[in-house]
């Protein structure tokens, strides 16, 4: 099977400036599982111009500007031009972005043209996505969009309204339209229902993570009192409750707490942590390079993510690859997907002092590592890649067109865009 995987961002080692986020990781493990069945995966990333590379078994296509401009159509250039002025009251930055994407729509159906995939796997759902999903619906192969994450349902994401509005209604006309439509969580796909009024769409389905690639053996070592919490330190992931349920311990100083990944707040966690009297607890390592991560989780004692909202927690099913234990708490969406018993200290309160007798109980509990490391095979790419060539293999033939997609964009743009415009505007079930 040929495929085509579009995304909007990709982790990928020949670029080291490229997005180190869950959402591009989590990209790049699709195509590698997908390649490793013995399929032939191109991936057409819109993040970054370079070379192509077929570094970790799939097609990175190689994306240049000339090329893009070139192909670029009178029409989409004027529509996009439209939409950029009639979004007025956002920033320029998102004007910019509008038009840009839709310049970029012609350059999209050169690629699926070139490639005649026999299917079209578009990852995530937001304005970036747009371009893929237009030249898909233009050239008429056949696709299936995953969503990472739920933007408008997620009342944590820091997205404006005009942003959010777009995932909402677009997703609602995929469904409406039987476009195979994947999400990466149990939780996800009841927020999706329960906000359509209880309705169950067909071409409606989970399909879970997996691990990324380890690509080496460790050897057993002796276990640390360290606890990883592995994402980019930003308001969301919440890592700033977890410093201050470090600092309630004050009886208990015999564990450390490392933070790996970039910091978005400017600093703002490790003033705290230094405020509160922990900074000799409390770590931060900034991104690491995969290899270094799990050689860290090699000798650590557990994994913990407190997002205030989180649509799978990628770190927790890496950490039980290596035998630990993950603390969270009970209401991410994707718990009864990753959660054991004997796998997973869950918080039922979102309290600093539920955080901080977790930490204790997880110290104290003899946790059973053979058994985690086995939990951990059910997320495995092989596993992933199946589930996938099975969604791709028996997707309908959707009935959404070009002129449905450009009604909705009218009818988006035309609001204005203000806060009070998005809540009157957004459809009640």
């Amino acid at each position: 099977m040929k495929i085509l995987v579009s995304t909007p961002t990709l982790c990928h080692p020949d670029f080291p400036h490229s997005p180190n986020t869950g959402f591009g990781i989590m990209v790049s493990c699709i195509a590698e599982a997908l390649g490793k069945a013995g399929q032939k995966v191109y991936v057409n990333n819109s993040s970054f111009f370079g070379p192509s590379s077929e570094r970790l078994g799939y097609h990175l296509l190689q994306r240049k500007l000339r090329v893009l401009l070139f192909s670029s159509r009178i029409k989409d250039v004027v529509r996009g031009f439209r939409y950029a002025f009639l979004a007025r009251t956002q920033s320029w930055w998102t004007r910019y972005n509008i038009f840009k994407y839709y310049v970029s729509i012609g350059y999209n159906e050169r690629v699926i043209r070139q490639i005649a995939p026999d299917h079209i796997h578009i990852n995530g759902l937001t304005l970036s996505t747009l371009p893929f999903l237009v030249a898909a619906v233009r050239t008429g192969f056949p696709f299936t969009v995953t969503l990472h994450g739920l933007n408008s349902l997620d009342d944590s994401v820091a997205l404006s309204p005009f942003l959010k509005a777009y995932e909402f209604r677009m997703l609602r006309l995929l469904l409406e339209n039987q476009v195979q439509v994947s999400i990466v969580s149990s939780g996800g796909f009841r927020k999706i229902v329960n906000r359509f009024g209880g309705k169950h769409y067909p071409t409606l389905s989970v399909v879970l993570n997996s691990v990324s690639p380890i690509r080496r053996t460790y050897p057993d070592v002796p276990r640390k009192k360290r606890i990883l919490c592995v994402g980019n330190i930003d308001r969301r992931k919440n890592q700033a409750q977890l410093v201050r349920a470090v600092a309630l311990l004050k009886d208990r100083t015999d564990f450390d707490v490392f933070f790996i990944g970039n910091d978005n707040l400017n600093g703002e966690v490790q003033l705290l942590a230094q405020r509160l009297g922990v900074s000799d607890r409390c770590h931060f390592t900034g991104t690491l390079p995969h290899e270094e991560v799990f050689s860290m989780m090699n000798e650590a004692w557990c994994t913990c993510l407190l997002s205030k909202d989180e649509g799978f927690g990628l770190s927790f099913i890496e950490g039980y690859c290596f035998g630990l234990p993950a603390i969270c708490f009970a209401d991410i969406d994707a718990v009864s997907d990753i959660s054991d018993e004997r796998c997973t200290l869950l918080i039922e309160e979102r309290t600093d002092e539920a955080v901080s007798g977790s930490i204790s109980s997880v110290f104290d509990r003899d946790w059973d590592r053979d058994y985690i490391r086995l939990f951990s095979r059910r997320f495995s790419p092989d596993i992933l890649s199946d589930a996938y060539l099975s969604l791709f293999k028996a997707a309908p033939a959707a009935s959404l067109t070009e002129p449905e997609i450009c009604r909705l964009m009218d009818d988006y743009m035309a609001l204005g865009w203000s806060k009070k415009n998005f809540e009157k505007a957004e459809p009640v079930c």
